[in-house]
């Protein structure tokens, strides 16, 4: 049976009648070559399909909702992370967005709001099913969750490369009005501390600030 975020997918994708299912052949290079992976913003879908002896990671398929179609190889994978360079231009997809840049500029990034694999399963992972979402929060290089289920007990990370920080709530203040700024979480990993504020997250060794990376989109959903 798929999961309520497949079945959403699948669903929107049957709207139209003329309108191929979402694992169609007709995707990939080669009718052999079935996606493994679809990935939905709000403009785009993007698949990764099985490789071959010529590019034995996938290939990167890009249709913007308007029509076309952009094909090019995957040259590497970290994880969910899929990346696909040619020349200056990069491209990457992971279950949260959606990435191009060129010559060190970003010059296309969308959130990635659906993502399953092959089966049906989904890709996107923040709070454990069942939790509530109290506090999303990303940043240059992180993705953060607050979760929870009557109150806030536990801190996820998930960094743009795919890596996870699964991690309980050492203290935490909250605040479920998103243009109230005095919220603050506090997470520990030995002597690691993380500390996500409206603000700013801030992960500091030994007392020393190693990384602080600016709040760009916080949202408060419970």
């Amino acid at each position: 049976m798929l999961s309520l975020a497949a079945s959403s997918v699948l669903a929107k994708e049957a709207q139209k009648s003329q309108e191929k299912p979402i694992f169609n052949q007709n995707i990939c290079p080669k009718a052999n070559l079935l996606p493994i992976r679809s990935f939905e913003t709000q403009k785009y879908r993007v698949y990764i399909c099985r490789g071959d002896r010529r590019h034995r990671l996938g290939y990167y398929v890009r249709i913007p909702k308007s029509g076309g179609k952009f094909t090019i190889p995957v040259t590497a994978k970290k994880g969910e992370t899929y990346i696909a360079q040619r020349e200056e231009a990069k491209y990457s997809v992971n279950p949260y967005e959606m990435l191009a840049i060129k010559g060190n500029r970003v010059v296309l990034q969308e959130e990635v709001k659906y993502a399953v694999s092959a089966d049906g399963k989904p890709l996107k992972k923040g709070c454990p099913q069942g939790q509530k979402t109290f506090v999303k929060a990303e940043t240059k290089s992180f993705i953060s969750y607050i979760c929870g289920d009557s109150i806030p007990s536990s801190y996820i990370a998930i960094l743009r490369s795919g890596v996870v920080i699964n991690l309980p709530l050492k203290s935490y203040k909250h605040s479920e009005k998103s243009h109230i700024s005095n919220s603050k979480y506090l997470a520990n990993q030995g002597n690691i501390s993380y500390i996500l504020t409206r603000k700013a997250l801030r992960i500091s060794q030994s007392g020393r600030i190693r990384i602080k990376e600016k709040i760009l989109r916080w949202r408060s959903k419970e």
